[in-house]
């Protein structure tokens, strides 16, 4: 089992410290690898052994990735992975490579440099990432527990939304949780 978690402040230059970071919620089991990474602007926490991570001078990206084609597409080259590439694309280009993708996948990624926080997910949404903004805040997280983490967030949910959601085959913005 994995989690993904982080927050993103809309002041990109507040810091971001370890008590900003959802705690680990008491139903995930221990994993051999958990990540805690807090840049200025946004950090993130994630546990789970098929995660990828990376972390370079520009940002941050994590993955919950399940994609058949991604060797096809990125190609190890020298010491960086078809993961890191992939990730790197996503730093560097327009977001064009999710059409190409094929598979599942969460990915959370910040680009530092551009102060911007992409979260993304497969077309399917066989992986999931959640979200809630309270204030300036931005929380998120491959469980809806881990997004309302964030001090501020409201549970009450959107009559409308709720609504919406089987009219338009997927719920639009966050319009289901205030």
């Amino acid at each position: 089992m994995t989690l993904i978690a982080g927050i993103a402040f809309g002041v990109s230059t507040r810091p971001v410290r370890a008590h900003d970071l959802p705690a680990l919620p008491p139903d995930v089991p221990s994993a051999k690898r958990t990540w805690r990474i807090a840049l200025p602007g946004a950090g993130m926490l994630a546990t789970g052994d098929s995660l990828c991570v990376e972390q370079c001078d520009r940002g941050w990206a994590v993955g919950d990735l399940d994609v058949t084609n991604l060797d096809d597409l990125f190609a190890p080259a020298g010491s960086l992975s078809a993961e890191r590439r992939l990730f790197d694309s996503l730093l560097t280009g327009d977001g064009q490579i999710f059409d190409q993708l094929r598979g599942a996948f969460a990915i959370a990624l910040w680009d530092a440099t551009a102060r911007r926080l992409l979260l993304a997910v497969d077309p399917f949404g066989f992986r999931r990432l959640y979200y809630t903004v309270a204030g300036d805040t931005l929380g998120f997280g491959s469980r809806p527990g881990a997004a309302l983490a964030i001090p501020g967030a409201s549970r009450e949910l959107d009559p409308d939304g709720v609504f919406a959601g089987p009219y338009v085959e997927r719920v639009l913005g966050p319009v289901t949780v205030r």
